[in-house]
């Protein structure tokens, strides 16, 4: 009987802790969104230097997503030309051309890309190579200046050549040896996409990296 008693005991205690580390695990899970940073994309580049590696959340609407892969999409806020980039996670489907032009509500971690001279020689390099190879195509998945400006898939490399000679200008009159790109790794995204018909219904399309 005393072996069956403390049998008892034990089995209750051991299900009270299981019932306990779930409760600690929930409560953390609500303190890390409680604690997620919203920024608006007109902001983002002014802070984001404050929160790279970091996971934020970013509303706006996509104004372009890139048709070669669709791995990259880019949003701004309302009364504003500021875009951010956002590439779609390792396991994440591609964006869809379609969403252009509906909001979207982008929880991701901020990456820092830094341009230096040495970047610079490289793709320098790169460029002039496939210049004497003959090959004139604009390959914009391999291009990561790509900001997503209206043209860019029409750019040759004679273009980015003169980027290039831009950015170099650029750091130069910034004082530093750099200069720093941010974007956002999207974790997951909620897309309220507006059905075109005359009741210009919204339909909600949520993904998640798998």
């Amino acid at each position: 009987m005393v072996f069956a008693v403390a049998a008892v005991v034990l089995i209750s205690c051991g299900g009270n802790q299981k019932a306990n580390d779930d409760k600690n695990a929930d409560d953390q899970q609500q303190e890390q969104v409680a604690e997620l940073v919203d920024i608006l994309p007109a902001e983002f580049s002014d802070v984001a230097g404050d929160y790279v590696d970091k996971e934020i959340q970013v509303a706006g609407t996509i104004v372009h997503v890139c048709e070669h892969g669709g791995k990259r999409m880019f949003v701004v806020s309302e009364g504003s030309e500021r875009r951010v980039k956002i590439t779609a996670g390792e396991d994440m489907a591609a964006f869809n051309t379609e969403w252009e032009g509906s909001d979207v509500v982008v929880i991701g971690t901020v990456e820092e890309f830094r341009i230096d001279e040495e970047y610079l020689a490289e793709r320098q390099a790169e460029i002039e190579e496939k210049i004497a190879a003959g090959d004139l195509e604009h390959d914009d998945e391999d291009d990561a200046l790509h900001t997503g400006e209206e043209g860019h898939q029409e750019h040759t490399p004679e273009d980015e050549l003169a980027q290039l000679d831009e950015l170099r200008i650029e750091i130069a009159e910034s004082g530093s040896d750099h200069l720093s790109f941010y974007s956002i790794i999207c974790k997951s995204f909620e897309v309220k996409e507006i059905v075109a018909d005359e009741t210009e219904d919204v339909e909600e399309t949520t993904a998640t990296e798998e």
